[in-house]
Order: C-alpha cells, then structure tokens, then sequence
C-alpha cells in the first residue's frame, strides 16, 4: 500500500524512489515497476519542470526500463519536451528497431511548429528532422517535415526572422 501511495505522489521528490522501485527484480514487482514508471512520467511532465530537469528524468526512466511498452511510453513523454536535450536522446533511439517509429514521431513532436510556437530549430534540430523522416509513415507529416527544413534554412538564427534578401551594402567600401 505504501509503494503504491508512493507512485501517486505529487511531488517531483518521489523521483529517486520511484526509479530504485523500478530496478527491483522479480515477478512480484512487474506491476510494480510499470507504476513507477507512470508515477515518473506523469512528474516528468509537470508544467512545474523546467526541460532539462524533465529530460534528465526522462532519460533515467528511460534507461531503467526494460519493457519495450515502457521505453515507448517515456519516448512519448520526451517527444512533449521541446528542447534540443529531448531531441539528441530520441535521436539515440532511432538505432533501436524495437522502438524507432515512435522515436521518430517524438522527434517531430518536439520539434515541429504547433500553434503559437515556432517549433525548435538549428542544425542539429534540422539533421535529427531528416534522419527521424525515413521512419514516419504519416506521409502528410513527412512534407510538412520537408517544409520546416526548407524554412529553416531561410531563417536568420541570431534573429529568428525569414531571410528576404541581401542586406544593403553599408558605407564606402566595396568587395574588390
């Protein structure tokens, strides 16, 4: 009864125990572990945390996790992190058959535009887009994916703004 309070916890606090319970072995501690994990991924994804801290969560339960349902449960919650730290561990995994459709489609998740938000960019963002494309089977998302590169490489990273141009020649001087 404890352990199962201890998986409905809701303070961020209850991590480190969360992630003990879920190296435990055995078979009396299958259904165990599974509620840790979601103990785990519902803190993780507390609007409280800020990104680094949630993927530094998410990556210990991901490492933790042996069942493949676990490990795409925790890619889920890591493809709703936008950040480039989410991005570069769900770019690991698409080495990882078992469980690369999905860590291609939280790729796209965390990096893609969604309403108001611009959606991440840079070239690593750009080189995980491309290398996650391959992997969707959601052909309408691969073109929107195709989009998002094309602008990206229109886009000012110091300003965030499209490129329209050449600025104008400034002073004097001239390029001989």
């Amino acid at each position: 009864a404890a352990t199962r309070a201890m998986t409905e916890w809701p303070e961020v606090s209850a991590v480190p125990d969360l992630l003990a319970l879920m190296q435990k072995d055995g078979p009396e501690t299958a259904v165990l572990r599974v509620l840790a994990l979601r103990g785990i991924v519902r803190l993780a994804s507390s609007q409280s945390l800020e990104s680094p801290e949630k993927v530094r969560i998410l990556t210990e339960a991901l490492k933790a996790s042996t069942r493949i349902e676990d490990k795409k449960l925790v890619i889920s919650a890591l493809g709703k992190v936008r950040a480039r730290a989410a991005v570069e561990e769900l770019e690991k995994l698409l080495d990882d058959e078992s469980v690369r459709s999905e860590a291609a489609m939280a790729i796209a998740s965390a990096c893609m535009p969604k309403g108001s938000s611009p959606g991440l960019s840079g070239k690593r963002v750009r080189e995980a887009l491309k290398r996650a494309q391959p992997f969707l089977v959601n052909e309408s998302l691969k073109k929107q994916i195709d989009s998002v590169i094309a602008t990206m490489l229109r886009t000012n990273l110091a300003t965030g703004r499209p490129v329209t141009g050449s600025p104008p020649q400034q002073g004097g001087l001239s390029p001989k």
